[in-house]
């Protein structure tokens, strides 16, 4: 897609929000009046920082303004706290001054400026910063809803992916609970019999005093305990079963909802739980070799924390996704050289040593909650490792990975002001922490 320069027809810049930040009133009215002059109408003006600061946490704005030296808070204060501010870094801000201090303009810029102007005002320059400002900020906002329905997608492919996987496991203890409760039902009625049966047998025994019959019926009796016995651990195994197809279909509502961005508190522990379940499943009835090891080492102390659980949920299911991958892979692979040194009659050991394996623990800090995915799989070589969460890279074949996977992971991370560690050895290993604060 080519995305270029915007059009009147796609982005009316005269209806733009523009505050003006001076304290000096003269100068506030001179660039009011020419920016009338070029149509725009949506124009605020403020003489103090403070002042502009509170209007931006109230108001939107497509640019500012901003004279570079003023009392109280100065021009270049307040642009430091609009870049800092994650609401409000994205807004351009042109910075203006009577002084023509490079220095000054340049330690502007660097803090995120978009542009400068000096006094007095030339109308055709304004216009032209301005203008530039504005367009930037619209390609800026377009292509930030682009990633946000891209992010969406991946959320829903993310679970999307699994859905083979998550049928296959709900078969299963639904095949068991329909089996056991047919037979069931055999046995009830063998049990039914069986009471005849005895008392029929008893009647006879009374009646002929026959030590036979009287055997007879201890035998009926024995069977019948068994049968009883057996419809008991039939009983226990429909309940069993149930219970598990209906956690599967529970996890399943809880984490399709939409959270609408609310933090809630929960189990972390339990949600890894749930995650390796939902990503094993998946990967069971994917790959032709799967054999994987997995070890659970969790903290038991972690008290419960807030978090956005449906992102949480997408980004534990991403990582243990592309562990279990990497183990898949690599057993591939060598049993391949397995087959390949095994068809030239030379004796190969490659698969003895190696068993795939992913280990998920969880440990109590002081102020984080700290979440490890290893695995012992294909491993990222160092060059990759630097770039692994760009958007669209991906180590994948072309149509298994999208590449924006470990870049939604790194977005949901960041929004939970929580941070990651990736570190891994070419062939050996792959290691992924999360740290996450427990205060939000």
């Amino acid at each position: 897609m080519v995305v270029g320069t915007p059009t009147q027809a796609s982005f009316d810049r005269t209806q733009a929000r523009i505050l003006i930040v001076d304290d000096q009133e003269m100068n506030r009215m001179i660039l009011e009046r020419r920016l009338r002059m070029d149509h725009f109408s949506a124009i605020t003006q403020t003489a103090d920082g403070q002042e502009a600061l509170k209007l931006l946490e109230s108001a939107l704005f497509d640019v500012i303004l901003l004279d570079m030296v003023m009392p109280n808070i100065g021009g270049y204060d307040v642009l430091c706290a609009v870049k800092q501010n994650p609401d409000l870094q994205d807004i351009p801000v042109i910075m203006i001054s009577a002084e023509d201090d490079f220095n000054k303009i340049v330690q502007c810029i660097q803090a995120g400026a978009e542009d400068y102007l000096g006094k007095p005002f030339n109308p055709t320059l304004l216009r032209a910063r301005l203008n530039a400002s504005l367009d930037k900020k619209f390609l800026r906002d377009k292509e930030k809803r682009y990633q946000e329905q891209i992010l969406a997608q991946q959320k829903l492919a993310s679970l999307g992916a699994l859905t083979e996987g998550i049928a296959h496991e709900l078969k299963n203890p639904l095949h068991f609970v329909t089996n056991f409760a047919e037979i069931s039902i055999e046995l009830a009625n063998e049990i039914v019999q069986y009471a005849v049966q005895i008392k029929e047998a008893q009647d006879i025994e009374e009646n002929r005093k026959n030590q036979t019959k009287a055997l007879s019926i201890s035998e009926i009796q024995e069977d019948l305990v068994k049968k009883v016995k057996i419809l008991e651990t039939n009983v226990s195994k429909i309940v069993e079963h149930s219970k598990r197809a209906d956690n599967i279909i529970r996890f399943m509502l809880d984490h399709s909802r939409t959270s609408g961005g609310k933090f809630q508190t929960g189990d972390i522990n339990k949600l890894l739980e749930e995650c390796m379940t939902m990503v094993f499943a998946a990967h069971k009835s994917q790959y032709t070799i799967f054999n994987v090891e997995i070890q659970k080492i969790f903290d038991k102390n972690i008290p419960k924390i807030e978090l956005i659980w449906q992102d949480i949920t997408h980004v534990l299911m991403n990582v243990i996704d592309n562990a279990l991958y990497a183990t898949c892979i690599k057993a591939e692979h060598l049993t391949k050289q397995k087959s390949k040194k095994t068809e030239r009659g030379k004796p190969c050991v490659l698969m003895s040593f190696y068993m795939p394996r992913v280990i998920l623990s969880s440990v109590d800090k002081e102020t984080t909650i700290d979440i490890t995915i290893k695995d012992n799989g294909i491993g990222i070589s160092k060059e990759n490792l630097k770039k692994i969460c760009d958007p669209f890279f991906t180590t994948k074949p072309s149509g298994d990975g999208t590449g924006l996977g470990l870049s939604m992971v790194h977005e949901i991370i960041q929004e939970h002001k929580g941070s990651y560690l990736i570190d891994s050895v070419e062939g050996e290993w792959t290691s992924f922490q999360i740290i996450l604060p427990k205060k939000q």
